[in-house]
């Protein structure tokens, strides 16, 4: 994902050095839901159509600017649209689509949000003040400094990419119960995270059923906050089924993040049955090397 990310950030700042660059910085007026950001900025080439937009979401997920689209351009509306993706972690597989209309004459702006495992969209609206030329430029220039910074933080990251620097964890983790646990609720779990071979982990359940062992995977970010910010994604877990007259009414996975400075990781067990999501957080007493 950060690969791709990049070659497409790139491919604009290669493409549109000569092009006039144009921007907004937009201020919403929030509604309840929390995929609505309050405050975003986006720099644009209106010939190539290819943007560049930063919020708060896109800043705790990435840490650098993502790549956009103008989806259609007049004399009172400009529509941006961009997606994000997020694999991996406690929140797998989401994606939210946006789209944000902005009225260059009076600065009206309108931002739509589709996260595509929900049904509803949330929305907001609010007023957007147009860059000067300069001020675009500026601003591009600022997260074409972000994105290169993010470049060389995430080549160290790539030969030692753990917290601390290292390339190899392993975490053996008793995991509290919980009240009236359900029979898939893991006892303990023992995960070993390396740099080439990727996670593996053995889940010791609560049922009896004895041990399940497999692979997962993991994802490591890193952000610039007066400093390097590391944090852990780690996905592992078989899906564990429970059929009903040969239909899957439940599957369950689980995923746990590291945090910079702490010992132990935060589990998350993620259930999807045919009512819904939900989520279950788990603590865990962890002791790692």
């Amino acid at each position: 994902m950060r690969a791709f990310l990049f070659s497409l950030i790139f491919s604009f700042s290669l493409t549109h050095s000569a092009h006039a660059i144009e921007g907004f910085e937009c201020q919403i007026d929030q509604k309840p839901g929390r995929y609505v950001p309050h405050v975003f900025s986006v720099t644009y080439d209106p010939k190539s159509r290819e943007a560049l937009v930063f919020d708060s979401t896109i800043d705790h997920f990435f840490g650098v600017p993502i790549a956009a689209r103008v989806t259609a351009i007049s004399s009172t509306r400009i529509r941006f649209s961009w997606r994000l993706r997020r694999s991996g972690g406690l929140e797998t597989n989401i994606k939210w689509a946006y789209n944000a209309v902005v009225n260059p004459k009076n600065g009206e702006v309108r931002i739509n949000v589709k996260p595509l495992h929900y049904e509803e969209t949330f929305s907001g609206s609010g007023l957007c003040q147009s860059l000067s030329a300069k001020d675009a430029r500026s601003l591009e220039r600022k997260f074409h400094a972000m994105l290169g910074k993010d470049a060389e933080e995430q080549a160290a990251i790539s030969r030692a990419p753990f917290p601390g620097g290292k390339s190899k964890l392993r975490y053996t983790c008793a995991v509290a119960e919980r009240k009236r646990a359900p029979k898939w609720w893991p006892k303990s779990i023992t995960i070993q995270t390396d740099a080439r071979s990727g996670v593996t982990y053995e889940m010791e359940m609560l049922d009896g059923a004895g041990n399940i062992s497999g692979k997962g995977s993991y994802d490591v970010n890193a952000k610039y906050n007066g400093g390097v910010y590391h944090s852990l994604l780690i996905e592992f877990g078989k899906e564990l089924r429970t059929r009903f007259k040969n239909k899957v009414i439940r599957e369950v996975s689980f995923s746990a993040v590291l945090y910079p400075g702490n010992t132990a990781p935060e589990f998350r067990v993620h259930v999807r049955r045919s009512g819904g999501d939900r989520y279950y957080d788990a603590a865990a007493n962890c002791r790692g090397r």
